[in-house]
């Protein structure tokens, strides 16, 4: 005797509403760890005088931005053409 499976093979299931809240919260808590990252990374470089943010190659103006651009793109309030985003 042969069954047969109300679901075809290959089709998506959709995820439970306990799933999809778990994945939602998962989400939350790691939005939540990267805000306190990047307000606890920039409060140190805000402690720092002048002089050595000069040495590490940073403006007062420019942490923010530094923080943000994984990839360095900003130096110096000018982008670089060649290492910038495309914009859509």
């Amino acid at each position: 005797m042969s069954t047969t499976s109300t679901l075809q093979r290959g089709a998506a299931v959709s995820p439970s509403p306990v799933a999809r809240i778990a994945v939602g919260v998962e989400r939350l808590a790691a939005a939540y760890k990267s805000h306190r990252a990047f307000h606890n990374a920039r409060a140190q470089l805000m402690a720092l005088d002048d002089r050595m943010l000069r040495d590490i190659g940073l403006d007062r103006s420019e942490i923010a931005s530094a923080l943000i651009n994984e990839k360095a793109e900003r130096r110096n309030g000018f982008a670089d053409p060649l290492l910038s985003r495309p914009t859509f």
